[in-house]
Formats: structure tokens, C-alpha cells, sequence
């Protein structure tokens, strides 16, 4: 058995498929296994695969081909079920690049800080479909905050840069599917209860492109910000707001199906001072007295975008969630 197991979810990923593989195999950190669960793409990715496959069978396995879990999130929560059992977890998408010393330097930081329970993570660059740089540091664009509360509103850590052990994936137990991604909640109980260490460095190239499913944050640009300033000047005031607003709600209303389902799970292990936070939550959300609720989402809740902050503060002054 491999000490590190890698988790790999693809769907239609015939164009980037094979870097992210070989980005993999090229590591300098070699004690690891790639398993992989296909959502019945249509193009040329499980052929790609089973060419891998059949390379390198002491390395890649493909566990899934036929069974239509039905998007990214199934299909890491069906591959975090299912992986066999190692010491350490990671995952990754199916369009990145791992750069070359990635593993090894996550391995190397749980190995000095030796304990259960564990949850290291690293920086991301941000790049286009051709690889070039958009933004050095997703940590710093997502203007990261180390309260708790933070991850109540927002994940800093995407699954495709971290690492887990045993004791952590065993303690979690079957990912739920009120989660809004496997990522998301793997970092909510490692904030709650487990260890979470970075290693500050950038060691993987995260690939935007038209295709993906979840994006990564980014500072607005100007030009963009121009564009969509154009694009809604045809749209009616009222059809602008209407638009905001349920955007805000929708936003709103999705973490708090998925952080009802993590203090269900959980609340009753936490410190008092923890459950604290979802009372705050609930507050936000469903105080009669609407200034309570805006009150609350500044005290505890605030996003990382000053946008978003006006937008769904806003959104909590006219709403219950």
C-alpha cells in the first residue's frame, strides 16, 4: 500500500487530462497511488485513463467508468467513500498541474508537525487555460481571515491543494450531500477539530478556464468590472436588483443548508464557545429584528469581497434566509 492516496475525479477532460496526470507522475515524492472515479464522460478521457492504466498498474487505478454519479461534488463525495484506505489523502482535479516538489513538501510539513488529525495545505497560482500566471496567491486574493467564523461564509482551502490523514477522513466519516463541496467540509471539521497547517508556498498551477466547474477567487479586474457595467446598463434598475438579490439569497440560503447540516453532525461536540457561532449564524439569518441580522453578518460573517459585503448584507436587511 502506498503511503499517500490521491483522489481524482474527472468528466469530459480529454484537453488538459494528460498534463495533470504526468504533472502527478513526475513528482519528486514517489510512495503514492492515483485513483480515479469517471462520471461516464461522452469524450476521449477513460481511454486516456486506461492508456495510464495500463503504464503504470501498480500506480493508477480507474474505480469507477459506468456509474453516473452526476457532477464534481457526487464524485469526490463517491471517491472519498470509496478510496482505499492509506495513511495520507489528497485530491485533485482533473485540468491542473501538480508542480514537481507539491507532494513531497506536503508530506515533509506532516511529518514535522506529527499530529492527528491533520489537515496541510499550500498556495495556488492561478493560471489560464495556456498556463499563464493570472494571479500569484489565491490565499492573498481571498483576503483570508483565521477566525472561525470565516469558514462559516467561506472556504480558503480547495480540495485540489490539500492533504489529510486517516485519522481525519475516518473521523468524518461519509461526506453528506447538504455539503456544499468535499472541500468545504473536510475544512469546516478540520477548523472545528482537527489541525490545519500551510506550507507557504505555491505549488500548484489551478487552470481557469470556460469549463470548470467551481473557479477560483479572484480580485476584479477592471476591464471585466467595464464590461458587466456595460452588459446591465440595458437591464432595467429593478431587473438589476431582482437579479442581485436572489443571487445574494441563493448564496445565503446554500450555507446555511450546509452549515445546519454540519453543527446537526457535530454541534454537539463542540465547545460551547464554537456553537456560539452558529447561534450568531442563525441570527443572521432568521432574527425577527432585520437589524440584528445585519449586525450579525458584520460582527461575524463578513465575506472577503467588498461587493459581495453590500450585496448580502443588504440581502439580510430585506430577507429571512
Amino acid at each position: 500500500m502506498a503511503r499517500v492516496h490521491i483522489m481524482m475525479a474527472t468528466y469530459n477532460g480529454e484537453k488538459f487530462i494528460k498534463e495533470q496526470i504526468d504533472s502527478i507522475i513526475n513528482q519528486t515524492y514517489q510512495d503514492w497511488m492515483l485513483y480515479i472515479s469517471d462520471d461516464c464522460s461522452t469524450d476521449d478521457t477513460v481511454n486516456i485513463i486506461d492508456d495510464y492504466c495500463r503504464q503504470y498498474p501498480d500506480k493508477i487505478v480507474l474505480l469507477n467508468r459506468d456509474k453516473k454519479l452526476g457532477g464534481a461534488k457526487q464524485n469526490f463525495l463517491y471517491l472519498f467513500d470509496i478510496c482505499p484506505k492509506a495513511e495520507l489523502y489528497m485530491f485533485t482535479d482533473q485540468d491542473d498541474v501538480w508542480l514537481p516538489e507539491k507532494a513531497e513538501k506536503l508530506v515533509k510539513k506532516y511529518d514535522e508537525v506529527h499530529t492527528e488529525n491533520c489537515l496541510v495545505y499550500c498556495d495556488l497560482k492561478v493560471v489560464d487555460s495556456d498556463l499563464n500566471t493570472k494571479s500569484e496567491s489565491f490565499i492573498t486574493d481571498i483576503h483570508y481571515s483565521n477566525k472561525k467564523e470565516f469558514i462559516l461564509m467561506n472556504n480558503y482551502v480547495p480540495g485540489c491543494v490539500m492533504l489529510i490523514d486517516d485519522y481525519l477522513r475516518e473521523a468524518i466519516g461519509i461526506l453528506p450531500r447538504q455539503c456544499f463541496m468535499h472541500d468545504w467540509w473536510i475544512v469546516m471539521y478540520s477548523t472545528f477539530f482537527g489541525n490545519i497547517f500551510k506550507v507557504d508556498e505555491s505549488l500548484h498551477l489551478y487552470r481557469q478556464h470556460s469549463n470548470n466547474t467551481i473557479g477560483a477567487i479572484k480580485r476584479p479586474s477592471f476591464v471585466k468590472d467595464t464590461f458587466n457595467a456595460i452588459v446591465h446598463l440595458f437591464d432595467s434598475p429593478v431587473k438589476r436588483y431582482h437579479k442581485t438579490m436572489e443571487k445574494s439569497l441563493k448564496r445565503l440560503r446554500k450555507r446555511k443548508k450546509q452549515n445546519g447540516e454540519f453543527f446537526k453532525c457535530f454541534g454537539d461536540r463542540m465547545k460551547a464557545e464554537d456553537r456560539l457561532y452558529y447561534d450568531k449564524y442563525l441570527e443572521m439569518c432568521s432574527s425577527s429584528n432585520r437589524f440584528k441580522r445585519v449586525v450579525a453578518f458584520h460582527k461575524f460573517f463578513k465575506t472577503n469581497n467588498i461587493t459581495d459585503n453590500i450585496n448580502l448584507s443588504w440581502a439580510v436587511f430585506r430577507h429571512k434566509v
